[in-house]
């Protein structure tokens, strides 16, 4: 590569990381508003939520307001950290799942929880100390067509 090349190449890498510092600091101030933003979204979606449980209602339509809003329940599972080895190795020998370890070793968070979630509908014990397991209820708003 010729030198003129190289100043080219050089002086373009520069101009991006000082285009990507603006974009950082530009993100660093917007920060605090946008986990405010977040905080007052879960606070209100769990009064939408609460409120739709007391009425015994898990879907609402409103052609009104051209919305549908539904409630759902996810089902959530992570390593009990202190247990997470031994928990590797009932997944592995214990239930023959070798296949859902990854890399680290490690399962993935989805894989994980939807592991465990069949072992309970097929009601096959799941050690309890190894996870960490609840079920969380997801609003979904959606705009009507």
């Amino acid at each position: 590569m010729s030198i003129n090349k190289e100043k080219d190449l050089l002086y373009a890498v520069l101009e991006a990381q000082k285009v990507v510092d603006k974009i950082e600091e530009e993100i660093a101030q917007f920060q605090p508003s946008l986990s405010k933003a977040r905080e007052v979204q879960e606070s209100a979606e769990k009064k939408l939520v609460d409120f739709m449980d007391d009425s015994g209602k898990d879907t609402f339509r409103s052609t009104d307001f051209n919305v549908t809003v539904n409630i759902r329940s996810d089902f959530y599972a992570s390593f009990d950290k202190e247990n997470k080895d031994d928990a590797i190795q009932w997944i592995e020998e214990d239930c023959g799942q070798s296949e859902l370890i990854k890399r680290k070793p490690s399962v993935h968070p989805r894989t994980l929880s939807s592991f465990l979630q069949r072992r309970m509908k097929a009601a096959e014990p799941i050690p309890g100390h190894f996870f960490k397991m609840y079920w969380k209820k997801i609003l979904k708003i959606k705009k009507l067509s």
